[in-house]
């Protein structure tokens, strides 16, 4: 015997097929289309507004993720300043804290006014609240400014900052981040920036939000012997003389003749 559908299972069978329809894909375009199509529609890089893998050109500007390795990001700020700086501070995102944190900066780039690279290598110790001492700036580049680290507050959030203190034109800077522990828990990638000031003022006084200027360990435009003014000891590689002759009594070699010289010469020699 056959089965009829009276009205009300008629309407809900309807009100099913017409759900139906309705949650089917009805047409297909990319972003970058204008239109829809049906059918079987292949999706192109063109179509969907991305660039191909090979043949295109970008026509503006491209985000790259901060490439890290293990222990260090590379490429977390850059920087151009098309005026002449008294003072360039390094806002980091690296929180200051009273646990020892060893983190080493390596900026590096070029200063067009005066025609000089820049190649610091700043290694900084924090601990108990403070930067300390050891904290030295490596100089591998031909510029080589005053180099003051300080904190400030930002959200409630203290944070270290790096200051350069020193007139020039034009900078352009590439800055990496290296931290010693590898798992980056106490630096934020992102936020930081560098920003020239054409006054003073910015890099606070010393011992004001922690500032301590710090030394250069190396410096290959001013080796120790050469930056030193006065008397230098004989402890720090001097004569501790102001005289020729009071050298060679320091050193103790004034009563040294020259046989003298030439029997140790051929004695060492031999």
């Amino acid at each position: 015997m056959a089965k009829y559908m009276d009205a009300s299972g008629l309407s809900h069978f309807m009100a099913k097929i017409k759900a139906a329809i309705a949650a089917t894909v009805t047409g297909v375009k990319g972003n970058a289309e204008s239109s829809y199509r049906t059918g079987q529609v292949n999706l192109t890089p063109a179509n969907i507004g991305a660039v191909a893998k090979s043949g295109d050109t970008m026509t503006g500007n491209l985000i790259v993720p901060k490439i890290r390795s293990a222990k260090t990001a590379y490429g977390v700020t850059s920087y151009i300043y098309r005026t002449t700086a008294l003072e360039t501070i390094v806002y980091t995102h690296m929180r200051f804290e009273s646990s020892a944190f060893m983190p080493v900066i390596h900026m590096s780039g070029y200063a067009y006014g005066a025609g000089k690279t820049t190649e610091l290598h700043i290694a900084m110790y924090m601990y108990q609240g403070e930067f300390y001492s050891s904290s030295t700036v490596t100089n591998l580049g031909a510029w080589a400014p005053d180099v003051y680290l300080f904190t400030y507050i930002e959200d409630s959030i203290e944070y270290v900052a790096i200051g350069l203190a020193g007139n020039i034109y034009f900078n352009m800077m590439n800055l990496d981040v290296q931290d010693e522990m590898g798992n980056f828990s106490r630096i934020n990638l992102d936020g930081w920036t560098i920003t020239g000031y054409t006054d003073t003022g910015h890099i606070p006084d010393i011992g004001t939000n922690h500032c301590k200027k710090i030394p250069y360990g190396i410096n290959v435009l001013s080796p120790p012997v050469n930056n030193a003014t006065g008397v230098l000891p004989i402890a720090n590689g001097g004569t501790n003389a102001t005289t020729a002759a009071a050298a060679r009594t320091n050193l103790e070699i004034e009563s040294i003749t020259n046989s003298e010289i030439d029997t140790m010469f051929e004695e060492r020699m031999s």
